[in-house]
């Protein structure tokens, strides 16, 4: 899968790689959905969202689309991040379980309209509910 559809999707202008991350049934302070290379990891922040909405491909399957706070704080940290394990296999994991990947990280991510996918309806559900404000 692509690391854009990441989240279902990773590169700037085109799909680059699939990721995905875990949840549980309650999102609560302690609840952390972070990318995770051989190397190192990055947390999604919710605070560093500006949006986030749960749609369905054309394929009826639920995906996530989030845009990221475009500063140094957000989307800066995270976008060093991704530069940094460019050619490396990443997953997106929540609360410990993978929402999806390993997915090769191919280019940059962009700051808006961020996909993350999973082939666990229930886990992304459970994303969607850490990510969201009124989560």
């Amino acid at each position: 899968m692509h690391l854009k559809y990441i989240f279902t999707c990773l590169a700037v202008g085109s799909i680059a790689a699939n990721i995905g991350a875990c949840a549980s049934t309650n999102a609560n302070s302690e609840s952390r959905l972070y990318f995770k290379s051989q190397a190192n990891e990055f947390e999604i922040a919710p605070r560093c969202l500006r949006s986030v909405s749960m749609n369905e491909d054309e394929d009826g399957r639920d995906f996530i689309t989030v845009d990221f706070i475009q500063s140094a704080e957000c989307y800066d940290k995270l976008d060093n991040w991704i530069r940094g394990n460019i050619g490396e296999d990443v997953k997106l994991i929540f609360d410990g379980e993978t929402v999806s990947g390993p997915s090769r990280v191919v280019g940059p991510l962009a700051a808006d309209n961020v996909w993350i996918g999973s082939e666990n309806s229930d886990l992304l559900s459970d994303v969607y509910k850490h990510l969201s404000p009124s989560g």
